[in-house]
């Protein structure tokens, strides 16, 4: 009896041990997938010329926000198995073609029946990315192409994602006094885990935010917003606005749009270190309501 009691209490300690992470390599795990979410929407796989960066954000100052902007390209490739100029190529594409057929991640290619819509969801969520397929970067990135800076950001693209699974490890090691299994569980909540959510959100304001939602602007394709989405976005599941004002850096247009994006644009820009933030006009956005 007594054996089975101290085999029981075993089992239920490493029970704890082994499936349920402690908080010191969970938070930090947070902190990393919450700054990575936010780099996604501060700077836009499109570089656009969305504003002005102060040289306080940058090496030097640059009138031009998309040079200024290439100087902190590191940081998107960093929750990324892809390099920046796919990226860049993949979400030009993308918006020149929405929903027809050089979509490459359209949820309305593969019928209109339900099967279909399963297959559409399926293919904008993870099909494409399972594909394979690359998007010319020659034809629709020649500008990130001949861009020296931006040609070594692709080629240290593997070290920043393998900094991005190492760091969490460490953190993880270092918080617990120098346990191995806290370093384990930084690489797999703040790497691995990290990096499988970060995609998987970021997928579905291309998959969801094309076929649920409302659409309060004429865009000019199907795409749609989703409030349920917009904190863990971290505000780019108003994807109608964003495509309907594709140039501004404000998704949320309205106070009740929560967008924690633009939130953390506008504290940068009370601080003097972003101006001449684009966002649309109180006309702009009436021309083109839909409701």
């Amino acid at each position: 009896m007594h054996l089975s009691t101290l085999k029981h209490h075993h089992s239920a300690r490493s029970f704890h041990r082994y499936h349920f992470s402690s908080w010191p390599t969970v938070a930090p795990a947070h902190r990393i997938f919450r700054n990575s979410s936010l780099r996604r929407h501060v700077y836009p796989d499109d570089f656009r010329r969305r504003g002005r960066l102060s040289p306080a954000l940058c090496t030097q100052s640059f009138s031009d926000f998309r040079t200024g902007q290439s100087r902190l390209g590191y940081f998107r490739v960093n929750g990324s198995s892809r390099w920046l100029s796919f990226w860049v190529a993949h979400h030009r594409r993308h918006h020149q073609y929405t929903d027809l057929p050089d979509d490459p991640h359209s949820p309305h290619l593969h019928g209109s029946n339900f099967l279909g819509q399963l297959r559409g969801l399926w293919h904008a969520q993870m099909g494409w990315v399972l594909a394979g397929e690359i998007t010319n970067a020659g034809v629709f990135a020649k500008d990130m192409i001949k861009d020296p800076l931006m040609t070594q950001i692709n080629k240290r693209q593997h070290v920043w994602v393998l900094l991005g699974l190492v760091i969490p490890a460490l953190i993880g090691f270092v918080a617990s006094g120098g346990s191995a299994m806290a370093a384990i569980e930084g690489l797999l909540w703040g790497g691995l885990v990290r990096i499988f959510m970060g995609q998987q959100i970021m997928n579905a304001t291309n998959s969801v935010g094309h076929m649920y939602g409302n659409r309060p602007f004429e865009s000019g394709d199907r795409s749609t917003n989703n409030f349920w989405l917009a904190i863990p976005s971290m505000g780019q599941s108003w994807h109608n606005n964003h495509h309907a004002f594709p140039v501004s850096a404000v998704a949320g247009l309205y106070w009740w749009q929560i967008d924690l994006g633009t939130w953390f644009i506008r504290g940068l820009e009370a601080l003097k270190l972003v101006w001449d933030v684009k966002a649309p006009s109180a006309q702009r956005i009436s021309v083109k309501k839909t409701v």
